[in-house]
């Protein structure tokens, strides 16, 4: 278990680095705000903080399965290997959307965290830790799936597995009129607007069709950017205020209000 702990831990930082050194190019070249080096490392700091976290749920995870002999429905055998991929993404986007909408309605003082970011961005995209152990309600039904993409499914791979830190990103490329189809960082900026015509909207974290369904999308306008952030709750400005967030925010104010 320890092994697997330390395993899942040095593939979390990667990935959290990979990602992170992926868009922030774009965010210098391109720039959509101004991002100081500073808010770009402590932003940092808090998302290499909730890898332990992110590493203990995953270990335990495939632990568990491994301890059940799962080996998972293959559904990559029943569908071409494309479809079998974007019904697996579709999947957990439905996962994510129906706990985003949860974590907004009764688990609002941890997710305020992530909300009450100022300047988003691919570094700047940090939760608090505890919503790490709220994942293990996506991380324990997809046990039960076996998806094999291989390597011709490589680009599609990497836009689902990289797309939380592009939907953060303060840069200018953006998918237009694809927005349709996949989530972009404007899409995804509705969702943390202050503005109150933006709130309960664009929960959904890869494609609009959950949003679309259920009532909660708002497409953006052109050249839609609005500020962010939250009124009752500062942006942390060190790991002692990041850990401590959920217990310093008044809820005078309804979660209903983002």
């Amino acid at each position: 278990m320890l092994e697997a702990f330390y395993l899942t831990l040095i593939g979390v930082i990667a990935y959290q680095c990979v990602g992170v050194a992926l868009f922030l190019p774009f965010e210098i070249a391109f720039p959509k705000a101004r991002i100081s080096i500073t808010e770009r490392t402590s932003g940092f700091i808090f998302l290499l903080a909730t890898a332990p976290v992110t590493a203990l749920v995953g270990a335990g995870v495939t632990g568990l399965k491994s301890a059940l002999g799962i080996d998972g429905i293959p559904i990559h055998l029943a569908v071409h290997p494309a479809i079998a991929a974007v019904l697996a993404a579709l999947w957990v986007d439905l996962q994510f959307y129906t706990v985003h909408r949860i974590e907004h309605r009764f688990f609002w003082r941890f997710h305020a965290v992530h909300h009450s970011i100022e300047n988003l961005s691919a570094a700047n995209s940090y939760h608090h830790w505890s919503e790490a152990i709220m994942g293990l309600t996506i991380a324990l039904p997809l046990m039960f799936l076996d998806v094999r993409i291989g390597p011709a499914l490589g680009l599609l791979t990497f836009l689902f597995t990289y797309q939380q830190f592009y939907i953060h990103s303060a840069s200018k490329p953006h998918f237009g009129p694809l927005r349709w189809l996949l989530v972009d960082n404007r899409y995804h900026r509705i969702h943390h607007s202050v503005r109150p015509e933006h709130h309960h909207k664009n929960f959904g974290a890869m494609s609009p069709l959950w949003d679309w369904l259920f009532g909660t999308l708002y497409m953006p306008k052109s050249n839609e950017w609005p500020e962010v952030g939250l009124d009752n709750l500062d942006e942390p400005r060190g790991l002692k205020e990041w850990s401590t967030a959920p217990w310093r925010i008044s809820l005078n104010s309804s979660s209903a209000d983002v």
